[in-house]
C-alpha cells in the first residue's frame, strides 16, 4: 500500500496498520478515526475475504466507527491461493487499485 501510494503520488490518503486484533484497542482506533473525521475507511487485506481478519473485524469496526468500512481484497475462496502466479498478480493489482479508488 505504501509503495503504491508513493509510486502514484497519492497525497490525500493515510494508511493505518492494525497489528493487534485481540484484544482490540477500540479507544485507540476511535481516537485515530476522530483525527480523520469524514474520511472513507477501507479495510485492505491480501487474504481471501473469508480467510483474513475481515470477518472478525468488520462488525467491530462498524461498532467503533458507526459505519461499515469498505473492503478491498480478494473475494471469498475455498483455497488460500489462486494457484497461478498471473492470476495472483492480477488480483493483487486489483486490490491495490480498489484500496485507493473505492
Amino acid at each position: 500500500l505504501c509503495d503504491y501510494r508513493t509510486k502514484h503520488k497519492i497525497t490525500d490518503t493515510a494508511i493505518v496498520r492494525l497489528e493487534q486484533l485481540y484484544p482490540l484497542h477500540k479507544n485507540a482506533i476511535a481516537k485515530i478515526a476522530d483525527h480523520y473525521t469524514g474520511a472513507r475507511v477501507i479495510w485492505c487485506q491480501e487474504e481471501s475475504q473469508n480467510m483474513g481478519a475481515w470477518s472478525y473485524i468488520a462488525p467491530l469496526l462498524s461498532e467503533i466507527l458507526g459505519f461499515l468500512p469498505l473492503y478491498a481484497g480478494r473475494d471469498a475462496a475455498a483455497s488460500p491461493a489462486v494457484g497461478a502466479l498471473a492470476l495472483h498478480r492480477f488480483e493483487h493489482a486489483a486490490l491495490l487499485q480498489d484500496a485507493f479508488t473505492l
